[in-house]
């Protein structure tokens, strides 16, 4: 879309800036939009050295679970969102494994496939932002009916 809108307008940069002062002025006179304030700048990427304990997960948990789910087809067990039409690699970038037991509950232990669902990375942030909601753990039944009420 940008080169077609570069092709186009690339070499009318008058008539661009007409378009986008009479764009302004329908906004300004419709008074229901403010425009975003573009020139708002917000610092990001500074380095940091932190000293924290964090809770390791093991790396090959979700590929042993996209293993053991692939020959049944990849499947949101929240949502059902499935994509069978795309290259392989591009479905499992949509899942990951979330646990069904709490790690920060249970401790350090071995998680067996059981112990985990594979989720859409959306439903899986819907289920963790819903724990921080609730304040307290919220299971796969529970967030599907969330996401799918009635």
């Amino acid at each position: 879309m940008d080169r077609r809108i570069w092709e186009e307008f690339g070499e009318r940069p008058d008539e661009v800036h007409q378009l986008a002062a009479a764009i302004k002025k329908a906004i300004a006179v419709a008074g229901e939009f403010v425009l975003p304030n573009v020139d708002q700048e917000m610092p990001e990427v500074r380095l940091l050295t932190a000293l924290h304990i964090r809770r390791e997960r093991n790396s090959k948990v979700r590929k042993m679970l996209l293993d053991d789910r692939r020959p049944k087809g990849l499947r949101c067990e929240i949502c059902a969102l499935s994509r069978p039409e795309l290259d392989l690699s591009l479905q499992e970038s949509l899942f990951e494994a979330h646990h069904l037991v709490p790690l920060a509950e249970v401790g350090e232990r071995k998680t067996r496939l059981t112990d985990l669902a594979l989720l859409c990375a959306c439903c899986h942030r819907l289920v963790h932002g819903a724990m921080v909601l609730k304040s307290g753990w919220v299971g796969i039944a529970e967030a599907r009916a969330l996401v799918m009420p009635g």
